[in-house]
């Protein structure tokens, strides 16, 4: 077996010097030995946004004469200090309406809330496709016991002309650092 003799390093040097020598700003008299290059790096750490402990939602509404309320509570991780704001988009079958369909095609519509950490008593209406107010997020090393929340209702008058059955749909909550 053959085996080459790579100098990889002398070859750099040959190549850098046949680059700068065709290079028409320098000439031959300008290259003495010696040369300086100012290199500036840049280097930009964007703020991580991590969604933890959320799930899928099954609700069973027995009265349909009062509105139906609930409420997923949920974390949002982020760099210290970090900020964020919320885009909700519904169901794309439905013009990105918040609505749920059953089989039948019959839409029913709910109205979305969201509140940031510590605000345990303020939530906000999210319109679909919307950003919300600035949100501050749970540090990566903290409890997210008092974490962030979206809660969803349902308009008994909406709930009442509905039919029976199971109706469903998709919610994207899209959380964006700022």
């Amino acid at each position: 077996m053959q085996t080459k003799d790579f100098r990889p390093l002398p070859r750099l040097i040959l190549f850098i010097l046949c680059c700068a020598l065709s290079h028409p700003l320098l000439s031959a008299e300008q290259l003495d030995g010696r040369s300086t290059a100012d290199i500036r790096i840049s280097l930009t750490i964007l703020q991580t946004i991590k969604i933890e402990t959320t799930t899928d939602v099954r609700l069973d509404i027995q009265d349909r004469t009062i509105d139906a309320n609930f409420a997923e509570s949920f974390c949002v991780r982020g760099n210290a200090e970090s900020k964020y704001r919320v885009v909700a988009h519904g169901s794309i079958d439905n013009e990105n309406r918040f609505t749920l369909n059953n089989s039948e095609g019959e839409r029913l519509a709910y109205t979305l809330f969201f509140r940031g950490k510590g605000n345990p008593a303020k939530f906000e209406t999210l319109q679909p496709g919307t950003p919300s107010p600035v949100y501050d997020s749970t540090d990566q090393k903290s409890d997210c016991t008092d974490g962030a929340a979206f809660s969803i209702n349902f308009e008994a008058k909406d709930l009442e002309a509905a039919t029976s059955g199971l109706f469903s749909g998709a919610l994207t909550l899209l959380v964006s650092p700022i």
